[in-house]
C-alpha cells in the first residue's frame, strides 16, 4: 500500500508542474468583451483602401501584408476589410502588429467556403490553426457572425489561409487588447487536494 502511495503521490505532483495551455474562442461579442481585461483598441476600418494585389496595408497598430496566394485585400466603403485567398500555400495573408495582443475579434461576414482559418501561437506552445467558418457558421448559418480568440500567450502574428483551395471575407470592427489572457486554471488547487487526501489515507493505513 506504502507504493501506491508513493506512486499517487508522484503522479499529482508531475501533473502540478505541466503547464495547462488553452485559448478562448467566442462567437459573441458581449462574452468576449466580459472576459478581455485592459485597453481595448478598436480598427474601424474607417479609411476605403483600393484593391492591392501582393502588397501591405497600413492601419494604426498592424499591418495586413498579401503574400504569394493571397489573390487581394482591400477596404471598402462601410468599413469592411475585404480578402481573397487562392491556393494552398500556408500564410498567404498575414496580420503583423506593431506590438503583442492577447486577443482579437471581429464581426465576419460573407465567408463564401468551409476552409477559412486562421493560425496563430496563441498559448505559448506552438501554432496553433483554428478554422474560423466551423464556429461562425454555427453561430449564423449566413457565413456572417462574430469570432474571437482570447489566448494565454501574447503573439504578434496572424495568419489568414484557406484549405480548400479559395475563401473570400470580410471584417468589421476589428477588437484586440494587450494585457488580457485566458484564465486556465492550474492543476494545483487539484494536487494540494489529492495530497490531503493521500495523508489521511496514510495515518489510516499506520493505525491498522
Amino acid at each position: 500500500m506504502t507504493r501506491i502511495l508513493k506512486f499517487i503521490a508522484i503522479s499529482v505532483l508531475f501533473l502540478a508542474s505541466v503547464k495547462v495551455h488553452a485559448i478562448l474562442i467566442f462567437t459573441d461579442q458581449a462574452e468576449w468583451e466580459a472576459a478581455v481585461s485592459g485597453s481595448v483598441e478598436v480598427e474601424s476600418f474607417g479609411t476605403i483602401v483600393p484593391e492591392t494585389l501582393l502588397g501591405t496595408i497600413s492601419f494604426d497598430d498592424f499591418q495586413s501584408v498579401a503574400a504569394s496566394g493571397a489573390y487581394f485585400h482591400e477596404v471598402r466603403a462601410g468599413g469592411r476589410y475585404t480578402a481573397a485567398i487562392m491556393g494552398s500555400a500556408v500564410d498567404k495573408l498575414q496580420w503583423e502588429f506593431n506590438s503583442g495582443i492577447n486577443a482579437f475579434g471581429g464581426n465576419f461576414f460573407s465567408i463564401n467556403n468551409t476552409g477559412l482559418t486562421v493560425s496563430g501561437d496563441f498559448d505559448g506552445a506552438g501554432v496553433q490553426t483554428i478554422n474560423v467558418y466551423d464556429y461562425v457558421i454555427s453561430n449564423v448559418s449566413t457565413g456572417n457572425g462574430w469570432f474571437g480568440i482570447i489566448g494565454t500567450n501574447e503573439f504578434s502574428t496572424i495568419s489568414w489561409n484557406t484549405d480548400d483551395g479559395s475563401e473570400w471575407f470580410q471584417v468589421s470592427d476589428l477588437r484586440y487588447t494587450a494585457g488580457s489572457t485566458a484564465q486556465v486554471p492550474e492543476p494545483s488547487t487539484l494536487a494540494i487536494f489529492a495530497l490531503g487526501i493521500i495523508g489521511l489515507a496514510s495515518r489510516r493505513f499506520k493505525k491498522q
